[in-house]
């Protein structure tokens, strides 16, 4: 997952929601594809409308919703803020679990948990102290407030995506038709938004979300101003071949490979389980960044690495 990052981050020319649109977009045909190549297509329709209509409905508030608060946090409180309130996600998974699914947890998969959420925090915030010359102005009241409760609203909504996918995701369905329908249904979402701000004109010239995109990445606006251009912006249309091949080939890394695992992962394992090993990025930052673009591993990374590992090993004994 963190190769296609590095490779969106170096060679992705758009903005953060047209990235979201082409990855959820060719994620879904990739699968679609795949899926009618290997079993077909018919025993999809072998599911229920309810749980049809309950994917969509974790694709709205799991990928839609929770991307775009994401984003929006981001712009008014920072990436550091985020990373700490992004640290509640395995909790929140616990608790959805235990309530719904009927999940118990032991004292040492708590422990693991927590063991290896600060791992992963140190290791995220590694890479956001490599900026500490930009000032790191505290907002106003309002906008922390503010920032602070969408970027709750964004890992609330991450875990009940993830709660309802279990729930309703299960036979006849298996982890490529969930992919399907999940982004398939946010690529659709998500370009309706895109017509609207570009149709309605509601980003202006000066518009930009700061530290906005993805891990691993530069800054980027949610959506690139409106310079009197067509739907397709004129940044994407310059793109060459060789960066449409590794954008793509970060698509197939991070939108196909990576769900598809994930939901696998979230019928084998406790929900809180399953929320807090997705949140292993940063560990696996730590050699790739090293090897492909010359980042020094700190000190703080690798006991960072370390109890992230040690609350893995946690988790496999509990």
């Amino acid at each position: 997952m963190v190769v296609g990052f590095i490779f969106w981050e170096q060679h992705w020319k758009g903005s953060a929601l047209e990235l979201n649109i082409f990855k959820c977009s060719l994620a879904s045909v990739l699968c679609a594809g795949t899926i009618a190549i290997s079993t077909g297509l018919a025993h999809l329709a072998e599911a229920s409308g309810m749980a049809l209509n309950m994917l969509v409905v974790s694709s709205l508030i799991g990928i839609v919703v929770g991307d775009l608060t994401w984003l929006m946090a981001l712009q008014r409180i920072g990436a550091r803020r985020v990373i700490v309130v992004d640290c509640l996600a395995p909790f929140i998974g616990a608790m959805l679990g235990r309530i719904f699914l009927d999940e118990r947890i032991a004292s040492l998969g708590y422990g693991g948990m927590l063991t290896t959420v600060v791992g992963v925090f140190l290791c995220a915030l590694e890479r956001e102290s490599e900026n500490e010359d930009r000032a790191d102005k505290i907002p106003d009241g309002d906008v922390l407030v503010s920032g602070y409760a969408l970027a709750f609203v964004n890992v609330f909504f991450d875990a009940m995506g993830a709660f309802l996918t279990k729930r309703w995701g299960g036979p006849p369905l298996d982890a490529l038709d969930i992919t399907v329908i999940r982004f398939g249904a946010a690529s659709v979402m998500l370009l309706a938004v895109y017509l609207v701000m570009k149709v309605s004109g509601m980003v202006s010239q000066k518009e930009s979300l700061e530290d906005a995109v993805l891990p691993y990445d530069e800054t980027k606006p949610l959506l690139e101003s409106a310079k009197r251009e067509g739907l397709v912006p004129a940044s994407l249309i310059a793109m060459t071949r060789r960066e449409w091949f590794l954008v793509t080939t970060g698509v197939l890394l991070v939108t196909c490979c990576n769900p598809v695992l994930y939901n696998y992962a979230l019928f084998q394992i406790p929900l809180a389980f399953a929320i807090t090993l997705a949140s292993f990025g940063p560990i696996y930052a730590i050699p790739l960044v090293y090897l492909m673009k010359g980042e020094a591993v700190t000190a703080r990374s690798a006991v960072g690495a370390l109890l992230a590992v040690a609350g893995v090993v946690m988790l496999a004994q509990s």
